[in-house]
């Protein structure tokens, strides 16, 4: 009987090494679509992570809302429902509110409805609300399908100008259940800035080789 209990404790040890977590990680956030009226959708994932607070994009991202006397957000992709169209123009959560328990806080955006894309009104109706704005939410969000904590899972659409960089930014709870923040850019940066990047790395090779 004693052996037994040994084997049971043995083979228990086992499996419990062989169950691991991913690294969180966030992918997605330099590969862009071309929709072709001068705005790139970016598909961000997530992996490692179940519950998430606090996502705030630094930056003017691409919104498409309705306004007809109170303006509506649309965090999440059941917000579009109305027009399919709508769909890849906008930025917004990609999960639906079914699949996470949302806790305390407030999501906001806004939207200029200067229609930097030259969109169609009455293709995208009832949606009347074009234009680069904000996204943020405060609440905090976990996850129901703890699939995310293995595998990538796709976490937001950030609709950008092409050629245009955000910065996406949050809290997520890791292994040891404490909340850790991450900050990361998303989109490419202006031709200028990349530049800049370059002379500076020019600059640096010559003061090595002088050396």
């Amino acid at each position: 009987m004693k052996s037994l209990k040994m084997i049971l404790a043995l083979v228990l040890v086992l499996a419990m090494t062989g169950t691991t977590f991913a690294a969180f990680a966030i992918t997605g956030t330099t590969t862009g679509v071309d929709l072709g009226n001068g705005l790139t959708k970016y598909t961000v994932s997530i992996e490692g992570s179940s519950k998430f607070e606090d996502l705030v994009i630094t930056g003017d991202v691409h919104q498409i809302n309705m306004d007809y006397g109170t303006f509506v957000p649309t965090i999440y992709p059941i917000d579009l429902a109305s027009n399919a169209g709508a769909v890849p123009l906008d930025t917004h959560l990609l999960f639906e509110a079914a699949e996470v328990i949302t806790g305390s806080g407030a999501h906001a955006e806004t939207n200029t409805n200067n229609n930097p894309a030259s969109l169609v009104a009455m293709s995208l109706a009832p949606y009347n609300f074009y234009g680069m704005g904000t996204f943020t939410s405060t609440a905090s969000f976990a996850f129901t399908d703890l699939s995310i904590m293995t595998a990538p899972k796709a976490f937001i659409q950030i609709v950008l100008l092409n050629d245009a960089q955000v910065q996406f930014a949050g809290t997520y709870l890791d292994e040891a259940e404490v909340f850790q923040a991450f900050d990361v850019p998303v989109g490419v940066p202006e031709p200028s800035t990349i530049l800049m990047l370059l002379a500076g790395s020019l600059c640096l090779l010559a003061v090595r080789s002088r050396k």
